[in-house]
């Protein structure tokens, strides 16, 4: 298969061994990856912000830089959500319609790309670890099913998973975070508490956003629980 890999801001910028990591697993798994630099932003933060005009602007630039790839794979389950869903509805009655429609239908987050659409959950890894799940608020919205991330872990080799009292939200929200500082350091704190507690090593996410928000917060304070994206778990052989 023909894949385009779509890298997030956050992963282009501060992250880009996520981006390594999705290309290796891809490649292993015997298809054809292709990175476009031409691609920028998605267009969520002015969505998020409530500029329409701009996230319109940005998701223009999108449209037209992945080719004839047969699917489109991101490392942020935000972006791949802003890309399914806000695109159809930011161009329609526009003459991009159809070229948003076509993106918005092969493009599909990680995870959710290996085990719904490949059909695959072990890709040949093997880490030696003890780690907890976080999963983005966003996967369910990118069309994520709930347990994907944790069929992949399971088997990966040497990984023992295991699971926090409760489900919670890491506090990042994008521009949230930037508008609601102190509330989104408080959920951050609380979720990252629950984490610490879990007997866990290293927590394990599918979006970037996350795991800036929450290593952001075990750096600050000095909290021994490291985080990595699910991409660099599946890579590791």
């Amino acid at each position: 298969m023909r894949i385009a890999l779509h890298i997030p801001c956050l992963v282009d910028q501060w992250m880009p061994e996520i981006g390594v990591s999705m290309l290796r697993v891809l490649e292993r798994l015997g298809h054809q990856v292709s990175y476009n630099p031409e691609q920028t932003c998605c267009g969520l933060p002015p969505m998020d912000a409530g500029d329409r005009r701009s996230a319109i602007a940005t998701a223009q630039r999108q449209l037209g830089v992945y080719g004839d790839a047969d699917a489109i794979v991101s490392a942020s389950a935000s972006c791949a959500a802003m890309m399914r869903k806000e695109y159809p509805v930011l161009f329609a009655g526009t003459p991009s319609e159809s070229a948003a429609m076509a993106l918005s239908n092969r493009t599909h987050e990680f995870t959710h790309f290996l085990v719904g659409i490949l059909g695959v959950t072990d890709v040949g890894a093997r880490y030696e670890d003890t780690v907890i799940v976080q999963d983005g608020c966003k996967s369910r919205r990118c069309g994520c099913v709930a347990g994907e991330s944790r069929q992949l872990l399971a088997r990966v080799r040497g990984l023992k998973v295991v699971e926090a009292r409760e489900e919670g939200c890491c506090g990042f929200g994008g521009p949230f975070s930037l508008t609601y500082p102190a509330l989104s350091g408080a959920m951050g704190e609380a979720r990252a508490d629950i984490l610490l507690h879990s007997g866990a090593n290293t927590f394990v996410t599918n979006d970037p956003g996350c795991l800036m928000q929450l290593r952001g917060i075990m750096g600050r304070h000095a909290k021994p629980l490291r985080g990595v994206h699910i991409a660099e778990v599946l890579a590791s052989v």
